[in-house]
């Protein structure tokens, strides 16, 4: 079984969406106020839905993109950082070095690699 999509309520769609294809390379197939659909090349499909106002911060949900190693991981945190986000300090927990960041539209992003 191969999971295609994922779908998450944001408070900012075109913000998150934005977020999602400068960061992570995926690309937009449909943007709306209502939905965002980003894919990427090997058929992994994000949908971003307006989940109204503050709903989003509230979710526990997020989104979880592993890297290749730590020294990936520690130069995406770089460039939050120097991008204005705030990212959490990475740590290592459960086999997994790792941080997370909120992006736009109060979407929490999980970013990591194992921690050998």
């Amino acid at each position: 079984m191969n999971v295609n999509h994922v779908n998450l309520p944001v408070d900012d769609i075109e913000g998150a969406g934005g977020f999602m294809t400068t960061y992570f390379g995926l690309k937009r197939r449909t943007i709306n106020e209502r939905i965002a659909v980003l894919a990427d090349d090997d058929g992994f499909v994000l949908t971003l839905m307006n989940a109204g106002e503050g709903a989003g911060a509230e979710s526990p949900s997020h989104l979880g993109f592993y890297l290749g190693d730590r020294e990936t991981v520690d130069d995406l945190h770089q460039r939050f950082a120097d991008d204005g986000f705030d990212p959490m300090e990475p740590t290592v927990q459960h086999g997994r070095y790792g941080f997370y960041v909120e992006a736009p539209g109060g979407l929490t992003v999980e970013v990591g690699a194992r921690a050998e």
